[in-house]
Formats: structure tokens, C-alpha cells, sequence
């Protein structure tokens, strides 16, 4: 399970600000609202994206069958979370059974730890809340890094696409593409 002081908020923009005050809040017990299921989608061939959005993303608690497998979860999309909808204060919804679940909460922890908000943005295209420290611009302003991933990108006719050469541009963790509104 996450240690929820790693992900704290803080000055870099690194971590939401919106998951922590949810997971935080004290009307939620804490050991129901840390595990991560992912929604099938039926759009390639296994049934899962091979990177995470956070609308296809539920945080909550799964309830199992005698035979130990998902059978529902209770919790809410990390879409709504992220983008501040229906407030802190509400738990979300149950998801029953029928809904086809992965649980990948060991792996989205790790990787929200070790690269933040971009675990659900991989096209790197999305203004967040405290998101001002994202870019470290290089070449001029030509180029510029993500201090939170390292993902380099450069602009191309007034548009900022990934840098072809940069090894960082083949990344290799699991994201998706929501960004955060207020």
C-alpha cells in the first residue's frame, strides 16, 4: 500500500492535490479507499489499455467471491476525483459484478510515487493544478524536460510534440490521459 506522506502535495506540482485531500479526508476510512481496479474497455486485444486513464481507473475496495475473485468494487473513478467532481466528501459508487476488473494497485502506487500526475498523463498535454513547475525549458525554449517523468518534448510549428530522439520518449510505465481542472 501507498505511504500517503510520499505523495503529499508540494511546491513541484508533482502530486494531485485533489487525490491526496480525497484519500486524506476524514469521513473515508482509510484501508477502504487505497486499492486501484482497472476497467476493461474492450479496445485491444487483451481488453486493457497498455496505459492507464484515469476515467478507466477506480479507487475503493473490492468485494470478492468464495472463489477469490473480484466480484465488485466500491469507490470512485480517479477521473472524478482529479477533476473535483461531486466534492470530497462523497464515496462514489458500487461497481458491480459483470464489470471486467484488474486490480492494479500495487503497480499505479508505484508509479504515481515515482512520476506523479503524468501516470495519467502520457501525452503530456493537459494544464493541472499546481502544474507551473512541470517544465524545465532547454535549446533556447526549444525543447523542454518534465521534471516530474523526465519525458522530453519539442516544439514543432508552435506545437509541442514528443523529441524523437530522446529515450525518454519510449516510455515504458503504464498512463493514461486525464488531466485536472478547477
Amino acid at each position: 500500500m501507498i505511504d500517503l506522506n510520499k505523495i503529499k502535495p508540494e511546491a513541484s506540482g508533482k502530486y494531485s492535490p485533489l487525490l491526496y485531500k480525497w484519500l486524506t479526508h476524514k469521513s473515508r476510512k482509510p484501508w477502504n479507499y487505497k486499492n486501484v481496479f482497472q476497467c476493461h474497455n474492450r479496445i485491444d486485444g487483451n481488453g486493457y489499455y497498455d496505459h492507464w486513464r484515469a476515467a478507466e481507473l477506480i479507487i475503493g475496495h473490492g468485494d470478492f467471491g468464495e472463489d477469490g475473485k473480484i466480484v465488485g468494487i466500491g469507490g470512485r473513478s480517479i477521473r472524478d476525483i482529479i477533476c473535483g467532481q461531486r466534492g470530497v466528501l462523497t464515496q462514489g459508487f458500487h461497481y458491480g459484478p459483470g464489470l471486467w476488473l484488474r486490480d492494479v494497485t500495487e503497480e499505479f502506487w508505484a508509479t504515481y510515487e515515482r512520476i506523479g500526475r503524468c501516470t495519467w498523463d502520457h501525452i503530456h498535454g493537459l494544464h493541472m493544478i499546481g502544474d507551473e513547475n512541470r517544465w524545465h525549458y532547454i535549446t533556447g525554449g526549444r525543447k523542454r524536460e518534465c521534471n516530474w517523468c523526465g519525458h522530453i518534448q519539442e516544439k514543432i510549428e508552435g506545437k509541442w510534440v514528443d523529441y524523437k530522439s530522446s529515450k525518454q520518449s519510449d516510455i515504458l510505465h503504464p498512463m493514461g490521459s486525464m488531466g485536472e481542472y478547477m
